[in-house]
Order: C-alpha cells, then sequence, then structure tokens
C-alpha cells in the first residue's frame, strides 16, 4: 500500500513487513524481519554512490530523530544485487526497538551520518502511518501462517494408507 511517499509491502526474502521511501540515491527500509526464526525490526539503506562499503563489514553511525538523542549504532555493509548498503537487525520486541520505533514515528526528520559525514537528512512526513501499516501487514502475516495446517498430515499416528506418514 501506498502512505504518502511511503510503499508498505511484505517482502518474501525476509518474511517480513516493511516501509520503504526513496530519497533521492538512497533508499530506506523500515519493518521486520522473520528469517531467524524470531522476529526482528530490520532497518537498511542503500544507495549506489556508496560503492566503497564492505558486504559483511561493521560500519558505526549515527542516526538522529529530530532533537531526540543521536543513535550510535553498528550496522552491517550490505550488497543486494549490485546496490551497496548497510543494515542492522534488533530484536523486535526489545526496548531499543521499541523507542527506535517511537522516534521514527514521531518525529520529522532523522539524520544519518558516518564518521562525520552525513549520509542523508530524510523527512519523516506520514512515517507514523506508515509504520502503523507495517505493523498491520506483519500482523496478518502472522496470523496468515499460524493458521496453515498441513493437509497432508496425520494426527492419529502413522497412517498406514500414506507412504509419506513418518
Amino acid at each position: 500500500s501506498r502512505i504518502g511517499a511511503w510503499e508498505v509491502d511484505f517482502y518474501p526474502g525476509p518474511q517480513g513487513c516493511l516501509a520503504m521511501k526513496v530519497f533521492g540515491n538512497t533508499t530506506f527500509f523500515i519493518g521486520y524481519d522473520a528469517t531467524q526464526g524470531s522476529t526482528d525490526m530490520d532497518i537498511t539503506l542503500m544507495n549506489t554512490d556508496w560503492e566503497s562499503i564492505e558486504d559483511g563489514r561493521e560500519y558505526d553511525v549515527s542516526v538522529k530523530f529530530g532533537d531526540e538523542t543521536s543513535w550510535d549504532i553498528e550496522m552491517t555493509g550490505v550488497m543486494y544485487g549490485d546496490i551497496p548498503g548497510l543494515t542492522i537487525y534488533v530484536e523486535a520486541d526489545s526496548d531499543a526497538a521499541r523507542l527506535f520505533q517511537r522516534e521514527f514515528m514521531n518525529e520529522l526528520n532523522m539524520v544519518w551520518s558516518y564518521n562525520g559525514a552525513e549520509l542523508g537528512d530524510y523527512s519523516l512526513k506520514n512515517s507514523r502511518r506508515a509504520f502503523q501499516s507495517v505493523e498491520a501487514c506483519q500482523t496478518s502475516y502472522r496470523t496468515a501462517i499460524e493458521s496453515v495446517s498441513d493437509p497432508f498430515s496425520f494426527n492419529g499416528g502413522r497412517n498406514p494408507r500414506d507412504p509419506f506418514s513418518p
């Protein structure tokens, strides 16, 4: 779904819902990743100009939401095809994830920097509605996954007529 300039969708790779917004050459994602057996908050920035980012290398990055205290976070260099980026996964139920989410939803802008160089000053217009849509999408996905049953399972033990039954 589209909320202002934010695009919210389910992504099969991370098995989660994310909000995405393009800021010039930078694409920003925030949402959920459920590939590690638990649900993590996924925060990713990608930029075609960041050619020197090394896949797997750790980068100390800062982000500041409005007039809140700056966050110092360690992000991992990643390559999405031929597009370099930075990503971090934070346990979704953690205090840090909830605070990050609250600041993201309540402030008007976010400023990202690395080694004193500004990576971008990005508008958070409609970020509250976008992240609420991410949460609704993720809840819907979890409900759908939990309701799926195996039509080939046999609850009464081994089914002698089923050669696939354990």
